[in-house]
């Protein structure tokens, strides 16, 4: 069980994604308060896990190219989750309920689909085993099948 964030953390975290984040993003208070949000919600053991992850991929080139696609795929995580009427937090988390793990099958759709990435680079992005991310490729596949517009609707989520 991990602890509450102090509200020190939840400043550093604050301040370290306003930096982060491009200075001409409309959107730039909401995410980095959104980051603050996870923070809280996701407690700070595992926000300190992801600072200690981006400490080491300063240090190493290939490192630093997958935590910078997982950043420009946060984009995709953030569409689709509000097309869910959900949050971002809620898609990464453990949470089996059918809403959420149906919307992130089409986040991983959108992500494979969209944006060409791989199982093994969408399994990184949604914090799932890479085969559990092929399984929901291919449960999406199929509604897609059967609905060409929900793919439509997921390609759009993607690009």
């Amino acid at each position: 069980m991990s602890r509450a964030p102090t509200v020190d953390e939840l400043w550093d975290i604050f301040l370290d994604t306003w930096s982060a984040l491009d200075k001409e993003d409309p959107e730039r208070p909401r995410r980095a308060m959104a980051a603050v949000k996870d923070a809280v919600l996701l407690g700070a053991a595992r926000a300190g896990l992801r600072a200690r992850v981006r400490e080491r991929a300063n240090r190493r080139p290939a490192a630093r190219a997958r935590l910078g696609l997982v950043k420009t795929d946060a984009v995709v995580l953030d569409r689709v989750a509000q097309a869910g009427g959900l949050e971002v937090a809620q898609l990464l988390r453990q949470d089996r309920s059918q809403s959420v793990s149906r919307w992130r099958r089409r986040a991983m759709w959108a992500l494979h689909h969209g944006r060409d990435r791989s199982p093994s680079e969408v399994s990184a992005v949604v914090r799932r085993n890479r085969s559990t991310v092929i399984h929901g490729i291919q449960r999406v596949d199929a509604e897609v099948a059967a609905d060409p517009a929900l793919g439509a609707k997921l390609l759009r989520l993607g690009a």
